[in-house]
């Protein structure tokens, strides 16, 4: 059990899921181009600003973000995912600093203008308090009147889907293949009473085969906003979608939140 709720070590630490790939294929980089414009304009920073991205992956944001002047920090837990974005950083003359570290104990304090945490990479670990630790974290690393954005998963709508499908007796699991010929299978679940978003996968390129179970949290607005509020935040707004599309619990399929680290 222990090896399924730390599930984020062999994913990312050991660079099981195939996220440069992933992040490579033209779908994300349309949604990347799509993302930016919104994340600027939501967190109205400036050139020279400093941005902290937690949960950096591959750099499929903060490259970009330093590519527009900002001076940004991306901190992960991978070797394999940070490896890759000092190579793309160094491939497209960018700066970008780069921290090897776990979110819930970040080495910063009251340095960056601005956080982002994006593409539901929050709700990884065991317990809320442990997310919530995460929270304070990020609180922590940010200056006085610092904004962060959090996106992730909308659970709410998610949950519901989830639940009709099992009602239906329908399968959620679907395929997708990737532009270097990788082969994805996605089967989730929702369990602990809709609370925990439970994916199985199955990752195949040529004769390689690897599987990997993940176990997300699923947060609503009103429980991530608390939780937000509990870690010391202002919540300021709620989105629907990385643009200016309102939140609404049974439709939106994200779950974007603005907040602040009080002056």
């Amino acid at each position: 059990m222990s090896e399924e709720r730390d599930w984020w070590r062999s994913a990312f630490g050991k660079g099981v899921y195939p996220l440069a790939a992933l992040t490579d294929s033209p779908g994300f980089r349309e949604r990347t181009r799509f993302e930016l414009p919104f994340v600027l304009r939501a967190l109205a920073v400036r050139p020279g600003a400093e941005l902290l991205d937690v949960c950096c992956g591959v750099g499929r944001h903060a490259l970009p973000l330093a590519a527009r002047g900002l001076r940004v920090t991306g901190l992960d837990v991978s070797r394999p995912y940070l490896a890759e974005a000092r190579r793309r950083a160094r491939k497209a003359g960018l700066a970008l600093e780069l921290v090897r570290g776990d979110m819930r104990r970040m080495p910063f304090s009251s340095r960056f203008d601005a956080a982002v945490n994006l593409w539901t990479s929050f709700g990884y670990f065991a317990s809320a308090a442990e997310d919530r630790a995460a929270l304070r974290s990020i609180r922590r690393a940010l200056k006085p009147g610092g904004l962060f954005l959090l996106d992730t998963i909308n659970g709410g709508r998610l949950a519901y889907i989830l639940r009709w499908q099992r009602s239906m007796e329908l399968s959620g699991e679907h395929w997708t293949e990737l532009p270097d010929g990788t082969l994805i299978l996605e089967d989730p679940e929702s369990v602990d009473g809709g609370r925990v978003l439970r994916t199985r996968w199955l990752f195949l390129r040529g004769a390689r085969r690897e599987e990997l179970l993940t176990r997300i949290r699923l947060y609503t607005a009103r429980r991530l906003t608390g939780l937000l509020r509990r870690a010391g935040f202002e919540v300021l707004r709620l989105y629907g979608e990385m643009s200016q599309t309102p939140y609404r619990e049974r439709a939106s399929r994200r779950l974007v939140v603005l907040a602040r680290r009080p002056r």
